[in-house]
C-alpha cells in the first residue's frame, strides 16, 4: 500500500504540476457542548403558580361595571349531561339573533340561555346579575 504523500505526488505528476504536493495537518479543538434545548430553558420562576394573594373581590385589575354599561356582552351557559350548568365562555352580539365567540366554544353544545340571569354561586356569600 502507498502512502498518501506518494499518491498525491503521482497523481499531480499525472495532471500535469509539477510541484510538490503539500500535505496538512490538522489539530483537533474539543467541541464545546450545544446550548441546552429550548424546552430545558423556562422563562418562569421555579415557584410559578405559587402566589399568596388574597383577592378581595371577583374582579382582578379590572373595575366593576354597571348592567347596562356593555349590553352587547353575553356570557354563554351549557346544560352538561349531568343535568349540571357550566359557565366557561363568553361572546358579544352582532344582531338581535346572533352571539359571535369562539368555536370552541359551542362546539358539540347548546346554548341554553342567553340574557339577565341570577346567579347564587356556593363559593360566594351573595347572589349577582349577569
Amino acid at each position: 500500500m502507498i502512502s498518501l504523500s506518494i499518491f498525491l505526488t503521482i497523481l499531480c505528476a499525472a495532471l500535469g504540476d509539477t510541484t510538490q504536493a503539500r500535505i496538512s495537518t490538522t489539530t483537533e479543538v474539543p467541541l464545546t457542548p450545544p446550548p441546552p434545548a429550548f424546552s430545558q430553558i423556562s422563562p418562569f420562576p421555579e415557584q410559578c403558580g405559587n402566589q399568596s394573594i388574597t383577592l378581595p373581590s371577583r374582579i382582578l385589575g379590572g373595575n366593576e361595571v354597571s348592567l347596562t354599561e356593555f349590553p352587547w356582552m353575553a356570557r354563554l351557559r351549557h346544560r352538561s349531561a349531568s343535568g349540571f350548568y357550566t359557565f366557561g365562555c363568553a361572546g358579544f352580539l352582532i344582531s338581535e339573533y346572533f352571539v359571535m365567540t369562539a368555536a370552541h366554544c359551542i362546539a358539540s353544545k347548546t346554548l341554553t340561555t342567553l340574557g339577565p340571569m341570577y346567579v347564587c354561586p356556593p363559593l360566594f356569600m351573595s347572589c349577582y346579575c349577569v
